[in-house]
C-alpha cells in the first residue's frame, strides 16, 4: 500500500502529461487510459504509442498485475481442495504458457511483458521467498 501511495500520484500524473504532450491534436485522456489501468502490460495493442515516454511503463503494470493476484494465492491454497484447485490452474498455466512460447514472436510479444508471460520469474521469486523466509 506504501509502495502504491508513493508510485502510482506521480506516474498518473507522468501518464497524462504525456498523453497532452504527444497527442497535441486528439483526445489525450482517451490515450491515456490503458496506461492509466495498466492495460498496456498486455499488449501495446490496448495502448496507443505515447513514444518516447511509455517504453517501459509496461514492468509497472506487471507489477501492479502481480500485487493485485499475489493477496488471492493464500485464500486458494489455505484448504486441501484449494491447493488442488491451484496445481490444477498452475498445470494449465504451464501448458497454456508453454503454447505461447512455441508462437512466432509478434504473439509472444504481445503477452510477453504481462503477468502471464512474466509468470515464470514470479513463480520463482515466489518459491525463492518461501525458502529462504523463516517458516517457509
Amino acid at each position: 500500500m506504501r509502495r502504491a501511495l508513493r508510485i502510482l500520484p506521480l506516474y498518473y500524473t507522468v501518464v497524462i502529461a504525456a498523453a497532452v504532450w504527444v497527442s497535441r491534436a486528439g483526445p489525450a485522456m482517451l490515450q491515456a487510459v490503458p496506461y492509466l489501468l495498466f492495460l498496456n502490460g498486455f499488449s501495446m495493442q490496448f495502448a496507443p504509442n505515447l513514444y518516447p515516454f511509455c517504453g517501459v511503463w509496461w514492468s509497472l503494470a506487471t507489477e501492479v498485475q502481480f500485487y493485485v493476484l499475489l493477496p488471492l494465492l493464500p485464500l486458494v491454497l489455505s484448504s486441501r481442495r484449494g491447493r488442488l484447485v491451484g496445481l490444477v490452474l498452475l498445470g494449465l498455466y504451464t501448458v497454456a504458457w508453454a503454447a505461447h512460447a512455441t508462437h512466432p514472436f509478434p504473439v509472444r510479444l504481445a503477452l510477453g511483458r504481462s503477468l502471464f508471460g512474466r509468470g515464470p520469474l514470479f513463480l520463482c521469486g515466489i518459491a525463492a521467498a518461501a525458502i529462504y523466509l523463516p517458516g517457509g
